[in-house]
């Protein structure tokens, strides 16, 4: 079995079987955060021009093309959330309104999750601490009610880890490990850094107290079991693409390491740039070795820091969650324990590979929380052995401390979520209203981004990477583009044609039939 701080209370254990009704407070915390999370979704009608902007430009249409019997389109994802999308969207009737829900409900998963990971780490309370923290934890609350894949990987993550340190026969552990690990990558392909973290701890951490001979078989078996579970979409890959483990996520990669590539371009932008130059991830190493690892250094180190910022854990919790690290490694350096930090240290290692989002570290988001929450206890603790304060005195100052770091987490996460609710592209409905005024479904249209031809069912040109307006009528030409949405996402990557959002100092070319003040935004017809 794992092993377990032996200076505490065993895990699940409340402090106390006279009071079983503490027993249900993980089940309140969970019903809470489920009911706060599911009002603020009734506040996001539509996706945003952020991170949703992949919903409507990959997941959603995958999903419909699954609901027909068809392969996925995307290369940079496996095809896990888009059937997830599909089969909770068959329900609500609205992929939106599915994704929204798949994430409310993912979220509160990874709540008890985290309460599951910790008190079996260490002890009941700080499991409750650290569920009670990662509810309100940086940018974490946003993307609860967001359709994204962040809070579903998560989930599936940390269910991997949870029922890998429980109680239970080494078989099923393993088994369900390598099923959530598995349900991870067919979600994200970054889900590799978990994998191995599992495998190193079987076999080098010895998580299980076997010989080496046992555990090299205990691995083969988690192998066994992911592949089995993945395989169906390994082989539809394979007959599709020519490889199991086809993706395109080497483009990231590239413009990431080679940033000249990109030549400032960000998000589609820049991988439609580096998809010019490269075509594997051979072509991104060659390209120039010696560039790549220095980039890819300073690109770590950055990871590394951002992921201590407060949109990732919140203005307090970062530093206490590393102050306990510190302390768990001091007092009770379990094989758990080293199992997580040998997920964190290659979640490190996979996530530099590409830019810095605060998205890609709430896994180190909830390893701070749990680390928090172990730190404070630790600390009243300590002044209660040393009869510095008394038990119940202790018990007090620790409940007051934790509760000032959560309603400060809580104050930060706050400012995140209504950014959020504030920045509704309004602009695209209001077209897509016209647009269908004018019976003009069906048109190809160029847009920044892809929120107006999904909603409108319209075919999706990228807003071609032109600097002038006469490289722009050429651009339209070759396109055979009806359509040209021109708003803020436009003017922002597009400089040169600013003058744009202004229909009245249009080209004779472009005829405006729609316009915004607030936001601005002009829908031309291509003449």
């Amino acid at each position: 079995r794992p092993q377990v701080c032996p200076s505490r209370p065993a895990p699940f254990e409340p402090g106390g079987a006279k009071l079983p009704a503490v027993r249900l407070i993980p089940f309140l915390i969970g019903v809470a955060v489920l009911a706060a999370f599911a009002y603020l979704a009734q506040s996001h009608p539509f996706g945003t021009y952020g991170t949703e902007t992949d919903f409507y430009l990959y997941y959603a249409p995958d999903a419909a093309r699954l609901a027909q019997g068809e392969f996925p389109q995307s290369t940079y994802h496996g095809p896990g959330y888009a059937l997830l999308l599909a089969g909770v969207g068959a329900l609500t009737g609205i992929l939106f309104v599915a994704a929204k829900w798949i994430s409310v409900v993912a979220a509160t998963a990874v709540v008890l999750l985290t309460f599951l990971l910790f008190s079996r780490l260490f002890s009941y309370w700080e499991g409750i601490g650290a569920a009670l923290l990662v509810a309100v934890i940086g940018r974490l609350p946003q993307y609860a009610i967001s359709a994204t894949t962040d809070v579903v990987f998560l989930a599936f993550s940390l269910a991997a880890l949870v029922v890998l340190v429980s109680r239970r026969e080494a078989a099923p552990r393993i088994a369900a490990s390598a099923a959530f690990a598995a349900f991870a990558y067919l979600t994200r392909y970054n889900a590799l850094s978990l994998i191995v973290a599992i495998l190193i701890a079987i076999v080098i951490l010895d998580l299980f107290d076997r010989p080496l001979r046992t555990r090299l078989l205990l691995a083969g078996a988690f192998l066994l079991v992911f592949i089995t579970v993945t395989s169906p979409w390994l082989i539809a890959n394979a007959r599709h693409r020519g490889s199991p483990f086809f993706n395109t996520n080497y483009l990231n990669i590239g413009k990431t390491l080679h940033p000249d590539v990109a030549a400032g371009y960000s998000g589609d932008d820049g991988l439609l740039r580096a998809s010019r130059v490269f075509h594997s991830l051979g072509d991104v190493i060659a390209r120039d070795p010696a560039q790549a690892a220095s980039q890819y250094a300073k690109n770590l180190l950055m990871h590394i820091r951002g992921s201590f910022s407060p949109a990732v854990a919140g203005p307090v919790v970062p530093w206490l969650g590393l102050l306990g690290v510190a302390i768990a490694l001091a007092r009770t350096r379990t094989k758990p324990l080293l199992l997580l930090l040998t997920a964190a240290v290659l979640h490190y290692l996979i996530v530099g590979l590409v830019h810095w989002e605060a998205r890609f570290h709430f896994f180190i988001a909830v390893l701070l929380s749990g680390f928090a929450a172990h730190v404070l206890f630790a600390i009243f603790e300590a002044l209660r052995e040393r009869k510095l304060l008394g038990r119940d005195l202790a018990r007090v100052a620790a409940v007051l401390a934790f509760a000032a770091v959560w309603l400060l987490t809580l104050a930060g996460a706050i400012p995140y979520v209504r950014r959020m609710l504030a920045t509704h592209p309004t602009e695209v409905l209001a077209a897509c209203d016209s647009i269908e005024r004018q019976g003009l479904r069906g048109a190809r249209i160029t847009a920044r981004k892809p929120h107006l031809p999904y909603l409108c069912r319209m075919d999706w040109v990228l807003f071609p990477q032109v600097t002038s307006l006469g490289e722009l009528q050429q651009a339209l030409d070759a396109n055979r583009i009806d359509l040209v949405f021109f708003a803020a996402p436009e003017a922002a990557s597009r400089r040169a044609l600013a003058p744009l959002l202004d229909p009245r100092r249009a080209p004779a070319w472009l005829q405006p039939i729609w316009a915004s003040n607030d936001p601005p935004a002009v829908l031309y017809r291509v003449r």
